[in-house]
């Protein structure tokens, strides 16, 4: 098939050039009369009408999404129709402006069938001239796979990076693709400019899915300044910005985490109606225990949580607080209150759509664009020492033996008060002995009993089966957390299922087989070819849980063990269907003591508070339906999906970061593990983990490098070079770091 250049871009003609001559040469057919030639012109154009797919103008993505519309138009024969009216229908009942027509690169092939995947732009540089060119690929899911590259960069304009899609081919030139799921491009961040006698917001990079966005009535005094502006329209030839936020372009890190994170649809700012709302609530708010809520200020609560504990700060959105008494019988009772967000935020309104929409708090290094504004979610909603917050409370029975007794358990809401604004850092210091001024005696009693109900914690986990990475990062007092949040989980999950009320449950399959079998044969010949026995996993003798609780975790192979045996989870989704959660050994898990950073959580604890007020009032109705439950679990999954590619994205441009001090230098390390394309080397200092490609160690050698038959060794043909998962004192000098790209040069020095 040939294509054909036309005012838009290209497409399918359906000729070859020696077919198309052949047409021109045909003798034309002679109409007897012009009536004729009218009535046959009719006719055909009506036939056209009644194949054409309905195309929707309205909605947010009417505009750029016409590109189906568009091709239809411009279709000159009935094969081109027919792969776009084959498009049109794959869609099902969804509305065909979520489709955009695409155009496959230069012999790329597109898979078979429907399929899912993600949209990528990626920078490729020539070798030759230097020269950086973006390309737009579709990645798809399935491993196996490979990705796709497309030829049309301007029609996926306004499409985020990492956007989930699904591609629908339709022919071996021509594809659509369905952005249905896909986040809308909330928030852009470039450099303004003047075009003419109007401004323009231009994109710093070549990635960004807008390259450059008129904006509505900017001040000419922001020309050269990077901003930060809401985008109109993304996804239409009308689209349109109004800024938002200068922002700092001396602290080039933030502005490159703002940018990874936007880029992939992940709001930055709140719409008006929104900062309206939280106005009203802020002139309103009244926290006083009305009917059904229960006074719990004279309880001493602790609030302890921080996100980064290297830093001297402390978490300001506080979504939990405890208060642990000791259990006639033995065991405890910890009231563990969850803040209650319903009691300020109306079902329906301006900030509860967005939430909805958001779902989850994007959490960058240094700080975070959070699914509430901080006006509540570090204020009025969270729970801080020193002021009566509203929270739902569930006080639950624990024995000596770490069981959560649910028969002896509750759940109400409740008016609470906070005594400390903790954080890990201090609470660990009280646990190692160190003097912590901040505490008082009632404080360290109460720290005391969740060190002690941490332990039964820790021994009913260990019991049935939950698996823990050593080396995951976390002291013993983030460990205290979340055990107690576990527990909560798991006792809400119960709840519900006993009660037969939907929920949105967090659920983690069982691991495959082969992949069990895969991480079981990896660590036997880890241990074979180090000659230490003990590394070696031999199921069923021991469940993996078992197996890395005995394993050292200073051990130089401990890392790369942990990290195995992660590999053979499943990735954990939500959904209203209770299937368990494999790798915290429990049958039943739903979240719900986060409501602060997941707005899921919110929606489980109403339906828990529901359960409970039916047991007193049963014909009251729970406050979601199983359908509208499975709405908000697709939404969650896809925002959770996006905010993991943007965590990755961040991740190399903080490992080129930490790197790129050491440029012509040499930095020492260890094989955190390896694979048949190179090694991955844990830096000492910094402390960070890049990949290096085997071509790169083997040229320094003068040999090739290849993954020997155990798995666990990248080793020459000679043996001469080996590297193995576990080695240290191996140099590494670094040639180049390209900060906001994220890439790393490297050689071998040692």
């Amino acid at each position: 098939m040939k294509t054909t250049k036309t005012g838009s871009g290209t497409i399918a003609t359906g000729h070859t050039e020696a077919e198309s001559q052949a047409v021109v040469k045909a003798p034309a057919r002679i109409a007897s009369s012009q009536a004729d030639r009218i009535e046959r012109s009719k006719s055909r154009k009506a036939r056209h009408e009644a194949d054409k797919p309905q195309f929707s103008r309205s909605g947010e993505n009417a505009g750029s999404l016409s590109g189906l519309k568009h091709l239809w138009e411009t279709a000159k024969n009935s094969e081109a129709r027919a792969v776009l009216q084959s498009a049109a229908k794959s869609a099902s009942a969804l509305d065909t402006s979520s489709l955009v027509a695409v155009r496959l690169a230069p012999r790329a092939l597109a898979p078979r069938g429907d399929t899912e995947g993600i949209i990528e732009r990626i920078e490729r540089i020539d070798r030759e001239s230097g020269e950086t060119r973006v390309t737009v690929v579709f990645r798809p899911n399935k491993k196996g796979l490979r990705a796709v590259e497309l030829d049309n960069l301007a029609d996926l304009e306004g499409v985020p990076n990492g956007a989930p899609v699904v591609m629908k081919p339709s022919g071996k030139l021509v594809a659509a693709i369905d952005v249905s799921r896909t986040l809308t491009l909330a928030n852009m961040i470039g450099v303004v400019k003047k075009q003419g006698d109007k401004l323009v917001l231009v994109a710093r990079n070549g990635l960004s899915p807008i390259q450059r966005l008129p904006l509505d009535d900017a001040d000419a005094s922001l020309v050269g300044k990077t901003v930060m502006v809401d985008v109109f329209s993304p996804m239409s030839s009308s689209r349109h910005g109004g800024v938002r936020e200068v922002l700092d372009a001396s602290d080039p890190l933030k502005v490159r985490y703002g940018e990874l994170a936007v880029e992939s649809g992940i709001a930055s700012t709140f719409p008006k109606d929104v900062l309206a709302q939280v106005q009203e609530i802020t002139r309103t708010a009244t926290f006083e225990p009305g009917a059904g809520v229960v006074d719990l200020r004279g309880k001493l609560f602790l609030a302890t949580d921080n996100p980064a504990i290297e830093t001297d700060g402390v978490s300001k959105d506080r979504d939990q607080a405890f208060h642990i008494e000791a259990r006639e019988g033995g065991g405890h009772v910890y009231y563990y209150a969850i803040a209650d967000k319903r009691h300020l935020i109306a079902r329906d309104s301006p900030l509860d759509r967005y939430a909805t929409e958001k779902m989850l708090t994007m959490y960058l290094p240094g700080f975070d664009y959070p699914v509430l504004p901080r006006e509540l979610s570090e204020d009025l909603l969270s729970l801080n020492a020193g002021a009566p917050r509203a929270a739902i409370v569930m006080q639950i029975a624990v024995d000596a033996n770490g069981n959560v007794l649910d028969e002896e358990s509750k759940t109400y809401r409740a008016i609470m008060q906070s005594s400390w604004d903790g954080c890990y850092k201090d609470q660990q210091a009280y646990y190692d002995g160190k003097d912590v001024p901040a505490l008082d005696a009632a404080q360290k009693q109460q720290l005391d009993l969740a060190w002690g109900l941490y332990q039964d914690f820790a021994k009913a986990a260990l019991a049935r089966g939950e698996i823990e990475d050593q080396n995951d990062g976390n002291i013993p007092a983030q460990r205290v957390t979340k055990e107690l949040s576990v527990n909560a989980n798991g006792f809400i999950g119960r709840a519900l299922t006993t009660a037969g009320a939907a929920g949105l449950n967090r659920y983690h399959a069982q691991p495959k087989q082969e992949k069990t079998d895969a991480f079981a044969q990896k660590s036997q010949a880890l241990a074979k070819v180090v000659g230490r026995p003990e590394l070696a996993w031999y199921p069923p003798k021991e469940s993996i849980s078992e197996y890395l609780a005995r394993i050292d975790k200073d051990d130089p192979c401990a890392p790369a063990l942990g990290a195995w045996a992660m590999r053979t989870n499943e990735r954990a989704v939500v959904s209203v269907d209770m299937h368990g959660h494999h790798g915290l050994g429990l049958k039943e898990y739903t979240w719900g003591t986060a409501p602060m950073r997941r707005n899921v959580d919110m929606y489980n604890l109403e339906q828990l508070a529901g359960v409970y007020a039916r047991r007193v009032d049963p014909a009251l109705v729970q406050p979601y339906t199983e359908e509208e439950l499975t709405k908000l679990a697709d939404r969650h999954n896809i925002v959770e999906d996006t905010m993991r590619y943007v965590e990755r994205n961040v991740g190399e441009v903080q490992t080129a970061a930490a790197l790129a001090p050491f440029v012509g230098k040499t930095v020492t390390g260890s094989v955190f593990d390896v694979a048949p394309g190179g090694v991955t080397f844990a830096c000492a200092d910094p402390k960070v983990r890049l990949f290096v490609p085997a071509k790169i160690l083997g040229d320094a050698a003068g040999e090739r490098l290849e993954l020997a038959e155990s798995g666990v060794e990248l080793a020459s043909q000679s043996g001469k070079v080996r590297y193995r998962v576990g080695d240290g004192g191996i140099t590494l000098r670094i040639r180049d770091v390209d900060v906001e790209a994220g890439r790393v040069a490297v050689e071998r020095a040692s």
